[in-house]
């Protein structure tokens, strides 16, 4: 069984089709692009945004032939500094318009339920390939950074918008925190956090 890896450039394509897929039905990017027609379209570059982010500002890790991946932020890196905030702005613009600035704010709401007074890894998005959810290849992704996070005494968080996923990561040891609403007319989030795990 192959092990999880840390993505490369090369990969690029591959897991922002992956992600791209696994996110076209998930109630944020359903709230953030919400003409379906266009929305697959829409998350191709949303997606291509955020793996290049996580090659370059964070940790990106792929598995089964890149049908799945996760981007992590490590402690005390912003995902979103200057640079990629910018360019998240521009994209978002590019495709809503006016409505952009909504979003927005519905973003940095939800990434303002993160912890500043802590180190702790952020795991900013998780994917796996409609076609093979279900096969642990999800599992496979989170686990190298939850090791890391067990072996140095760090806590882990992310936002999670879909129920569905969320007794995976309870299995995992996370637990919801409290629920945000990004936007009167969007969807609910859900904060949770791991700590981490003794030997």
């Amino acid at each position: 069984m192959e092990r999880a890896r840390h993505a490369i450039a090369a990969d690029i394509p591959q897991l922002t089709a992956t992600l791209a897929e696994a996110f076209v039905d998930d109630p944020l990017t359903s709230w953030i692009f919400p003409d379906p027609a266009m929305r697959p379209h829409q998350l191709q570059s949303w997606m291509r945004l955020t793996v290049e982010m996580g090659l370059t500002r964070g940790h990106l890790y792929t598995a089964g032939g890149n049908r799945a991946a996760a981007i992590w932020s490590p402690p005390d890196v912003t995902l979103f500094d200057e640079i990629w905030g910018a360019r998240l702005a521009q994209l978002l613009t590019k495709e809503l318009g006016d409505r952009a600035g909504e979003v927005l704010q519905g973003l940095a709401r939800a990434l303002a339920s993160q912890p500043d007074d802590e180190p702790h890894f952020y795991l900013f998005t998780l994917g796996t390939h409609p076609e093979q959810q279900g096969s642990g290849l999800g599992a496979r992704v989170v686990e190298p950074v939850l090791a890391i996070c067990d072996e140095q005494g760090l806590p882990a968080h992310l936002e999670s918008s879909n129920e569905r996923n969320l007794s995976f990561y309870r299995r995992h040891g996370f637990e919801v925190l409290s629920e945000i609403s990004v936007a009167e007319d969007g969807p609910i989030l859900r904060p949770m956090r791991r700590e981490p795990h003794s030997s």
